[in-house]
């Protein structure tokens, strides 16, 4: 398994020539006679991980076929061309409007990621990966938490984080980016493709106010946030001036 890690690490840090390719990866390693990993990457610029699930049932359903003698499910993948129609049809609709009227509202500084560190100088040249496990004693208290502020646990933790950015910098006005999968309708969540988003959620904190207070902003905030989930968060960061300046 330390080999098959090793291995798995040393591919994600390739660089993907995108004019040649290949944008994907895939490879089987044999751990024992009847233990096996399969890996999987992809660019993604041509694949998010709402695509990653609908490839991994695919296979999933082509190898359980294979091993009870049955033919496989029909492929349920929708095409290219419905991604595009669907886009079309958006653009023209009511809800683009609504989504854009929604996000021009905003200030810059309800738009501007709050750091930790100072301003990134450009394309970092490696990864850091840190994954935790809580158990499921540690997370009942959070799930409890939760249903008695009537919200989700995951509200939860990003309200967490706002309030530990809020005392770690003395920002009022805390701004997270959180990742989307911009797919609000059925017939998108078929498409094997790039449509992942990544959004910010303005919160204001005030240390007068309890932590229910901040628990119910950031619900609404979030529940706003996927609303309009479908408006593209690069094309905000173009509107508003947000990119990142290089150092010179």
């Amino acid at each position: 398994m330390a080999a098959a890690k090793a291995w798995m690490r040393a591919d994600l840090a390739r660089r993907l020539p995108l004019s040649t390719g290949p944008l994907f990866s895939y490879a089987l390693f044999r751990l024992g006679p009847e233990h096996f990993v399969w890996y999987l990457s992809a660019h993604h610029i041509v694949a998010d991980g709402h695509s990653g699930a609908l490839i991994s049932l695919r296979v999933a359903e082509l190898y359980s076929a294979a091993v009870k003698g049955r033919d496989p499910a029909p492929e349920a993948y929708g095409s290219l061309r419905t991604l595009l129609e669907n886009e079309r049809r958006y653009q023209r609709s009511d809800a683009c409007a609504a989504d854009q009227a929604h996000w021009a509202g905003r200030s810059a500084e309800q738009l501007r990621p709050t750091r930790l560190a100072g301003t990134p100088s450009g394309t970092p040249d490696r990864n850091l990966t840190e994954t935790g496990r809580l158990a499921p004693a540690e997370t009942t208290p959070l799930r409890t938490a939760a249903r008695q502020a009537r919200t989700h646990w995951s509200v939860l933790l990003i309200a967490a984080t706002a309030a530990y950015l809020h005392k770690m910098t003395g920002e009022r006005h805390v701004v997270l980016t959180l990742p989307v999968t911009a797919r609000p309708d059925a017939e998108l969540r078929t498409v094997p493709v790039m449509l992942s988003n990544a959004l910010p959620l303005h919160v204001e904190v005030r240390p007068e106010e309890s932590a229910l207070d901040l628990i119910r902003k950031v619900s609404r905030e979030f529940r706003l946030l996927l609303r309009h989930q479908r408006h593209r968060g690069e094309s905000l960061s173009r509107s508003f001036g947000l990119h990142p300046r290089r150092a010179s």
